[in-house]
């Protein structure tokens, strides 16, 4: 309604109305609240708008390595102004982003868009002329995570948290209650690590990159406490052969299996979360 004091039907139509928040304002920035005649016989008027608007492009698929999209739609406030009566022509050359648009918590800004589209609704008004179109200008600024950041204090400590894993096989087979303990500490460790790292994301209804990379370590963490159950069982089982030429073999099998399964665990987590990439 702002809008049409001054006699520019047209406001975002994806502003919110919070309950304990400040209305949503147009404030004219041409000197005046009313269009400015141009010598071309056009009308001319800037303003600004102040609100809350909603997100309806958020796609937190890859997060960490997140893309945002922040738009404005843009469309006529006036349900007789359909598509075939007015149609607003955006103006790329005239149009751009301010200079302190960068974001400081985190978010890189990675250029804008401005585009015209056809907004089909399924209703005709009560109007009784069937479906109605209408035109929309959408102006969209678009922000991404920081790659580099993100795979460093993300994705590094995760894994070296799983790297704990590998490590606990290079001790001694006498240590095997050590060993046991180690992916109980690192199962609890990703818990934790999980929580923190998603309490800035809202509820989704989908996995996200990340959290598959959890499952997967969770997966991984789980194998490879089977595994040393299983040692573990085969070590005091060795150690009880009276034969001592077959009690020294089957310690190199221990020895050998020590060295093979973590490759083979390595591998795996690799090929999942590969997987888990291009097919999130």
């Amino acid at each position: 309604t702002g809008v049409q004091t001054c006699a520019l039907p047209i406001s975002p139509i994806n502003l919110l109305s919070l309950p304990n928040g400040a209305g949503s304002v147009f404030v004219p920035t041409t000197g005046s609240d009313k269009p400015l005649r141009m010598k071309d016989g056009s009308w001319y008027l800037t303003g600004s708008y102040k609100g809350t608007f909603y997100i309806d492009r958020s796609d937190f698929r890859f997060h960490p390595f997140t893309k945002l999209s922040l738009p404005i739609m843009v469309e006529a406030d006036d349900i007789l102004l359909s598509y075939n009566k007015l149609q607003i022509i955006p103006d790329p050359a005239g149009s751009g982003v301010g200079q302190f648009i960068d974001a400081s918590n985190g978010w890189v800004n990675t250029g804008w868009a401005i585009n015209s589209y056809k907004h089909h609704y399924d209703t005709d008004f009560g109007f009784g002329e069937g479906a109605s179109d209408y035109s929309q200008l959408v102006y969209e600024i678009r922000y991404a995570t920081d790659s580099w950041l993100a795979f460093w204090k993300i994705l590094v400590p995760i894994f070296i948290v799983m790297a704990m894993i590998v490590g606990a096989t290079k001790l001694e087979p006498t240590h095997y209650d050590v060993r046991l303990t180690m992916p109980v500490t690192v199962l609890l460790t990703l818990v934790f690590l999980q929580q923190s790292h998603n309490a800035d994301l809202p509820r989704l209804s989908y996995l996200t990159f990340l959290d598959e990379v959890y499952v997967i370590c969770y997966v991984l963490t789980l194998i490879a406490f089977v595994l040393m159950l299983w040692a573990c069982r085969r070590y005091y089982a060795a150690l009880k052969i009276e034969d001592p030429q077959l009690q020294a073999i089957e310690m190199r099998r221990l020895d050998k299996s020590d060295d093979y399964w973590p490759t083979y665990v390595i591998l795996a987590g690799i090929i999942t979360i590969t997987i888990s990439w291009f097919t999130g």
